[in-house]
């Protein structure tokens, strides 16, 4: 995955969908639906709408925290935060199984989540970031140090911008995630296709050529 677009805390559930929609065909890899506090009914729906989207231009749908929804939607796989289950846990109630994706905010982290089979880690928060106003930036050091120890693949996620993007690549993550950078951008679809065009531009690819592994 090149480019994950993380759906910001918006109430407004047509406009949520309308951001993912630009983001997608903007050209990310992958929309991660992340809505704090929903109940899984809420969940569901735009869940369903938003992979249905994905689907149609050849990317993929990750739920927040939970593999319920995630299974029900068809999504490919459930993103998991500290308080989440564990990844074996996760995967047990996965038929079929989905990819498992996990947010560490260290090395050792992101070691643990290796060894628990996890198929990607987010790591961050790489920068400042306005979607995590009091965390603490772990920095393009930390980043440098997980590409040394982790094999899985690693995406970077905080303060990420255009003008940054080709320093946390340069630092080995094997791509990014924003929030902010497309959701705050007058043209959300723009933002992703610009930002989309530096990382493949970066790598020197015409097509995005990092997957997750089976």
């Amino acid at each position: 995955m090149n480019v994950v677009f993380v759906t910001p805390d918006e109430p407004d559930e047509k406009r949520l969908i309308g951001l993912a929609e630009e983001a997608l065909e903007g050209g990310v890899d992958a929309v991660q639906l992340r809505r704090k506090g929903a109940a899984a009914r809420e969940l569901f729906p735009l869940a369903k709408i938003i992979r249905e989207i994905a689907d149609r231009v050849g990317a993929a749908l990750f739920v927040n925290d939970r593999a319920d929804v995630a299974l029900a939607a068809g999504a490919a796989g459930v993103h998991l935060a500290g308080h989440s289950l564990p990844v074996a846990a996760a995967r047990a109630v996965m038929l079929p199984p989905l990819k498992v994706g996990v947010s560490c905010h260290s090395v050792a982290e992101a070691m643990q989540a290796q060894t628990e089979r996890a198929d990607y880690v987010f790591l961050g928060t790489i920068f400042p970031s306005p979607s995590k106003a009091n965390a603490k930036p772990v920095g393009l050091e930390e980043l440098s140090r997980a590409r040394r120890e982790v094999t899985i693949p690693i995406i970077a996620i905080g303060g990420i911008t255009l003008e940054n993007v080709g320093a946390v690549l340069s630092a080995g993550a094997d791509g990014v995630a924003v929030i902010s950078a497309i959701a705050a951008h007058r043209s959300p679809r723009e933002a992703a296709e610009t930002l989309v065009d530096a990382v493949k531009s970066w790598r020197g690819e015409k097509r995005p050529t990092i997957e997750v592994p089976e």
